[in-house]
């Protein structure tokens, strides 16, 4: 029984949110087998479903894809598109990029089983219930980093469509703080996701609550190992440096070589609004 109430808390805020999803930007496109029809991925993490009816909004979307716009979306309960309308490019409110500096070279601290357990309990618990995953895991990295100088890492656990399809799961990542206890190697890694668990745990443990058949998510070093391999695996863990906000950062990284390694003082205003 012991992460019974964490599971029903996963089942509420992975399949009960809203229906509106405003503001957002499409990732990428995943077409299914035979007649499924598409999943869509958007940036905040969670995944559209084209079918049936809601096929006719493919053309669309696919021009928004290339037009990089934002859109606003109306979703049912089973994240079926029902609407989508652009938000007008005024509308939008420019991000100030200003920085918050850090060390250029990252090396990710090791620490104690204690102190990874304190990390974890002075994790603020004030989130919003439709917070978004990556903003609460910014601000947890970033203040603990603010407090102590730990260097800590993210851990993006990526739902492929083999997995979405399966489970008509409506999310295609998530993400939490990581630390290394005791040493830098996939033993020693230890996830610290204060919402859906009541302290550090093995990765294995932690993707067991998220991945319904338990199945063992392989690590990957790129985002395009993720991307180009939907149906290979159910799911994948990607580790990255504390200053990755979202999975766009990496692939971002792969496509132009930029790779962050400051905080960036406009992503860490977002989070904190979006998720406190």
């Amino acid at each position: 029984m012991k992460y019974v109430g964490a599971f029903l808390l996963l089942m509420f805020s992975f399949t009960n949110l809203f229906a509106q999803s405003s503001g957002v930007k499409i990732h990428s496109f995943h077409a299914g087998e035979k007649s499924q029809g598409y999943l869509v991925y958007l940036e905040d993490g969670r995944v559209v479903f084209l079918r049936g009816e809601s096929l006719r909004f493919l053309a669309p979307l696919q021009e928004a894809y290339l037009m990089d716009r934002t859109l606003n979306m109306t979703l049912d309960q089973d994240h079926n598109l029902l609407s989508v309308e652009s938000v007008p490019e005024n509308d939008k409110t420019p991000l100030e990029e200003a920085i918050d500096l850090a060390p250029m070279s990252y090396a990710p601290s090791i620490v104690s089983s204690t102190t990874a357990s304190n990390v974890f309990y002075r994790m603020r618990t004030n989130y919003q219930d439709d917070s978004q995953c990556y903003n609460r895991a910014h601000i947890w990295t970033y203040e603990e980093y603010k407090r102590t100088s730990l260097l800590s890492n993210k851990l993006f656990l990526f739902f492929t469509s083999r997995y979405i399809w399966a489970y008509n799961f409506k999310w295609w990542f998530h993400v939490t703080p990581m630390v290394y206890v005791g040493g830098s190697s996939y033993a020693y890694w230890r996830a610290l996701d204060r919402r859906y668990t009541r302290g550090p745990l093995t990765i294995q443990t932690w993707t067991n609550i998220f991945v319904y058949n338990h199945a063992t998510c392989p690590v990957i070093s790129k985002w395009t190992d993720y991307y180009n391999h939907q149906s290979a695996q159910y799911c994948y863990v990607l580790p990255t440096s504390m200053y990755y906000w979202q999975p766009r950062d990496m692939k971002a990284f792969e496509e132009t070589g930029f790779e962050k390694t400051q905080f960036i003082s406009s992503e860490v205003n977002y989070a904190y609004w979006e998720a406190f």
